[in-house]
């Protein structure tokens, strides 16, 4: 990953591990291809990933070839895989054995490597981040851009407590060259408006503070939800707020429909933007889509990247 300065949605649900075959005498590391490497490594830097994911980063789509590499790393010793009983995907994590072959192999690695031996009660909130991100990643490099750098809630928390964490914070630099940082916000099962205002009024008020958010000023933030109601009434409250915050809102069904680059953001104000142009509404005017009708949307569904090396920071 690149360096810059320095209850779930399912309810109740079974977690079991997924029984594995014995471990071969060739060592693990002599029989990692560099697509294994990928996933190794996307791993390390998400913790979780689910096996749609996986198929959309590195294998055009296909959860047949996503799920056959998953099955010989996990029996090579360098992944777990759990299913649950309202997930007909395979969850994938990162083993202390995988974490090995990487440490011998990259140099470019997350400070902090966590290899869960569980699922644990945030594992859906963060497959929705992880969602976002893979999807941001192919649909900005797609487009000419890149994804200049991630940082996730677990870093920003090692790097000092602040009185708000988002998500994730993250940097895109698009192909006119203009860089925009952004705050992400996942609003997984939360449905608790007072407490949505607090958080969006501290995004408000960071704005005048010289350390903003994480070294970070302008930021735009984006809140990404399961429940269309809801997210909403988070929308047009955010248009109340006393100081003016550069704000978009999606659910994640219309990134898997439309892709997250795509006209799938709305403001405060219901219009609906790229996610390019989300970054120009500081004055308080929004360009509703149908206004730029030179902007790129990328649809999700045309995942069909498949890299040895994807970037993804």
């Amino acid at each position: 990953m690149s360096a810059r300065r320095g209850t779930d949605q399912f309810g109740p649900a079974e977690r079991r591990r997924e029984p594995h075959a014995g471990h071969r005498s060739v060592p693990a590391r002599d029989r990692v291809t560099q697509r294994d490497q990928s996933l190794l490594l996307a791993l390390a830097r998400t913790r979780y990933l689910s096996t749609r994911l996986i198929a959309l980063l590195l294998f055009h789509g296909s959860r047949r070839l996503a799920n056959r590499c998953a099955r010989r790393l996990r029996d090579l010793g360098l992944i777990r895989r759990w299913v649950t009983t309202q997930n007909s995907d395979y969850i994938c994590g990162l083993t202390v054995a995988g974490r090995r072959v990487l440490e011998t192999a990259e140099d470019d690695l997350p400070a902090t490597i966590q290899c869960p031996r569980e699922l644990d009660a945030q594992f859906a909130h963060e497959l929705v981040i992880n969602s976002v991100r893979v999807r941001l990643s192919l649909a900005v490099e797609r487009s000419g851009g890149e994804l200049c750098w991630w940082r996730s809630n677990r870093e920003l928390r090692a790097a000092g407590r602040q009185v708000t964490i988002p998500d994730a914070l993250f940097a895109i630099e698009w192909p006119d060259g203009a860089e925009q940082v952004y705050a992400l916000e996942v609003e997984h099962r939360t449905r608790a408006l007072q407490s949505f205002l607090k958080k969006a009024a501290r995004y408000a008020a960071a704005a005048y503070r010289p350390g903003g958010i994480y070294g970070e000023r302008n930021l735009v933030v984006l809140v990404v939800g399961a429940d269309p109601i809801w997210l909403d009434r988070y929308r047009a409250a955010s248009a109340r707020l006393a100081r003016p915050i550069t704000i978009g809102f999606t659910t994640l069904a219309d990134i898997e429909r439309a892709g997250p680059t795509a006209a799938v953001w709305q403001t405060p104000a219901g219009n609906s933007l790229y996610l390019r142009d989300l970054g120009t509404c500081t004055s308080g005017r929004y360009t509703s889509a149908s206004e730029n009708p030179d902007s790129s949307s990328t649809s999700a569904g045309d995942a069909a990247h498949n890299s040895d090396g994807i970037h993804m920071p």
